[in-house]
């Protein structure tokens, strides 16, 4: 928690965030509880495997993170996070015909916390 000079007891509510978010995009003014507001990141670097290429893609949102089911709601990213990522510019193409929209990625590193 940080301090807030001597009105701290009732502004116990400012946290010091020092963890990664993805912001939801269907979300406009939450509440501070349902929507965590530290360190926001919209796009995240992704490498194909295939093509040893990285891009810059867009983040659509957070799948699954290893550190609990509320980081995962929150949409809070750390190590072993599965997010989804927009891929729909790359072009690639379903055997039917069909474009992909999104595909899930794991995060390897978080370049906030190994600064």
């Amino acid at each position: 928690m940080a301090a807030a000079g001597r009105q701290t007891a009732y502004r116990h509510w400012r946290c010091v965030h020092t963890m990664l978010s993805c912001p939801h995009l269907d979300v406009i003014h939450a509440s501070p509880v349902h929507l965590y507001s530290g360190l926001r990141m919209n796009k995240a670097h992704v490498t194909h495997p295939e093509l040893k290429a990285t891009f810059n893609l867009d983040i659509l949102g957070v799948k699954k993170n290893p550190n609990g089911a509320m980081y995962s709601s929150l949409g809070v990213i750390t190590k072993g996070t599965i997010i989804e990522v927009n891929v729909s510019e790359l072009g690639l193409v379903t055997p039917g015909g069909k474009v992909v929209w999104g595909k899930y990625a794991q995060v390897s590193t978080v370049r906030a916390t190994s600064l």
